[in-house]
């Protein structure tokens, strides 16, 4: 059953990156997000975002699970810890209004503030944004839409 996220509450925020050689490369693999008893991702690929429902919890790491080759580390987000616990009140997705601007996303609004998670250069380059989008860029319009929960 798909149910809209408007009116949730997410519970506590985690992030996934990339690391190679003990090199950090990407802050923002994944955005995962607790809401009830599950947890959900964001992810970019491709000129393509996903949300998904996880199978299981993604387990936090220690600082030290990233020494090898390649690693995918679980962070807590303490940019967003102020919006646990509070209600969602719209989502709206980033479109772009110029073939040339490789920009999209997703805005969650609380009301008074929100946070944006963004990809630019189709997955090249993904990351959160604590406010509102700028609205002074005209290369993308921000679109109303809920974005649905699968409960």
């Amino acid at each position: 059953m798909m149910k809209p996220l408007v009116g949730r509450t997410i519970e506590e925020f985690r992030r996934c990156v990339f690391y190679m050689d003990g090199k950090l490369l990407d802050e923002h693999v994944l955005l995962f997000f607790k809401i009830e008893d599950s947890w959900y991702s964001i992810s970019f690929s491709d000129g393509q975002m996903a949300f998904r429902r996880q199978q299981e919890e993604p387990q936090l790491s220690e600082p030290d699970d990233f020494d090898k080759d390649f690693a995918y580390p679980v962070f807590t987000v303490d940019l967003l810890s102020k919006y646990a616990g509070r209600e969602i009140r719209s989502t709206s997705f980033y479109v772009a209004k110029i073939p040339t601007r490789d920009l999209f996303g997703i805005y969650v609004s609380y009301g008074d503030s929100g946070f944006c998670f963004l990809d630019e250069a189709n997955g090249d380059y993904c990351y959160l944004q604590d406010g509102p989008p700028d609205t002074t860029d005209d290369s993308f319009e921000l679109v109303n839409r809920d974005l649905c929960l699968e409960i």
